[in-house]
């Protein structure tokens, strides 16, 4: 089972965490994201704040961070798409 590791050094805006994965060493799978997952709300619980929460989508709007509903992002993904000339939303 492969483990997707934090990259060390990166919390972006003071609200995002950067995870990857080393693809040359193994995949990532359902079990490694797993993994990440339970050990980001292990960690999470243990300062009292909640680090993972699929509800909002957050996005970058010039030098504003936004947060919207799921359904609200794909709205605005499919305008976007349509302006740019990408219908694949």
């Amino acid at each position: 089972m492969g483990f997707l590791s934090v990259v060390p050094g990166e919390l972006r805006d003071s609200q995002f965490l950067i995870v990857g994965v080393d693809v040359d060493s193994e995949l990532p799978s359902g079990c490694s994201i797993d993994s990440l997952v339970n050990r980001l709300r292990t960690l999470g619980s243990g300062i009292g704040i909640s680090l993972i929460d699929h509800t909002p989508v957050w996005y970058r709007e010039g030098a504003d961070i936004q947060s919207v509903s799921r359904s609200q992002f794909r709205a605005l993904a499919r305008s976007w798409n349509s302006h740019f000339g990408n219908q694949s939303v």
